[in-house]
């Protein structure tokens, strides 16, 4: 689990345990390269309750060489997924506005001096980045700010170089996402055992960067001690884009938000030391004490066989039964009648 010493501020939050998770509502490409859309995907996170909204910071010249084009196929997406570099500070403004931190993943180093301009509060680097993109992980850490490591598609040895650049930069504001990078993810290949594994492998927070159909396996990342969840969302599923399809809706991203909250509402303190009031106030009502199965004479010794167990307010509790076992009577005791120990000798 993650370490109860660490503890990171973005803003005025603090991340790590005993602290709420922070939520991200990633908003993505999902904006379909409408500003319009983009603000509305605020306005639903901050409503939603959630801590930070996210956007993608790509641009398809920067990660793409002329001479060496992707597929068709990917040359035709882009032009709806690209994040406009003039909309990062309209962007920052109105999540300001609506009391939400703004953030983007920057993909090429550019990108990071436009959001150091709109003064983001941390930096999350997707895991393409985090494992093959190095000089732009150390140029964000250099930043200072919290940095969010994805570790899709990483194996430990290209996490472990990740972290050492964020180290060899002077900053240990790292925040481990264990991340599958498949859309969506299966039930059976999410892996969440890999969160309190990357806490403990590097003595950094972890989270979880979800893209498993639903929110019942994201509630269960904060079981394992997920300090931070990041989840795609969308204004709707019938929106066309490669993201939509598998994004939470403004109302169930919602209702994850606010089941994470009474989840980690009922963790406690891990201890059993006490019952509520209301548990003690049952729990009399339901004690079971020693009747009397049968008429028992004076003198006579009291035996199993001469015993019952009912629930009563008053009497010996059946508990101490090996207490009042090959104890003579003093006085009759009546079928049915509870024992005491003034009955005894």
């Amino acid at each position: 689990m993650n370490d109860k010493k660490i503890k990171i501020k973005i803003g005025s939050h603090l991340v790590g345990p005993n602290e709420p998770c922070f939520i991200v509502a990633e908003a993505g490409a999902n904006h379909n390269h409408d500003l319009t859309i983009a603000k509305k995907m605020i306005e639903a996170a901050a409503r939603a309750g959630a801590d930070a909204v996210k956007f993608q910071s790509i641009k398809y010249d920067e990660l793409y060489s002329p001479k060496f084009p992707p597929s068709e196929k990917i040359q035709a997406l882009y032009p709806n997924i690209e994040l406009p570099e003039a909309w990062y500070g309209e962007l920052a403004q109105h999540a300001q506005k609506n009391k939400i931190i703004f953030l983007s993943c920057p993909t090429y180093l550019r990108a990071v001096d436009l959001l150091e301009k709109v003064g983001v509060l941390a930096y999350k680097i997707a895991s393409p980045q985090t494992k093959a993109n190095l000089p732009l992980v150390e140029y964000a850490a250099r930043k200072q700010k919290p940095i969010f490591l994805s570790t899709g598609y990483c194996v430990l040895p290209e996490i472990k170089k990740a972290v050492q650049v964020c180290f060899s930069s002077g900053n240990k504001k790292i925040i481990l996402l264990h991340c599958v990078a498949k859309y969506p993810t299966n039930a059976h290949e999410t892996n969440l055992g890999a969160i309190p594994f990357l806490a403990k492998e590097f003595g950094l927070l972890s989270g979880f960067s979800d893209h498993t159909l639903g929110f019942h396996l994201t509630l269960g990342a904060v079981a394992f001690g997920a300090c931070l969840i990041e989840k795609h969302f969308t204004l709707s599923r019938k929106m066309k884009g490669p993201d939509h399809a598998s994004a939470l809706e403004p109302k169930e991203l919602k209702q994850m938000i606010i089941a994470i909250r009474e989840l980690e509402a009922g963790f406690g303190f891990g201890k059993r030391n006490n019952i509520l009031p209301a548990e003690k106030e049952a729990a009399f009502l339901m004690d079971t004490r020693i009747l009397a199965k049968k008429d028992i004479k004076p003198g006579e010794k009291i035996t199993i066989s001469a015993l019952h167990f009912k629930r009563l307010k008053k009497g010996i509790l059946a508990n101490d039964w090996q207490k009042v076992l090959q104890k003579k009577v003093k006085v009759a005791i009546l079928k049915d009648e509870p024992l005491t120990f003034a009955k005894l000798k």
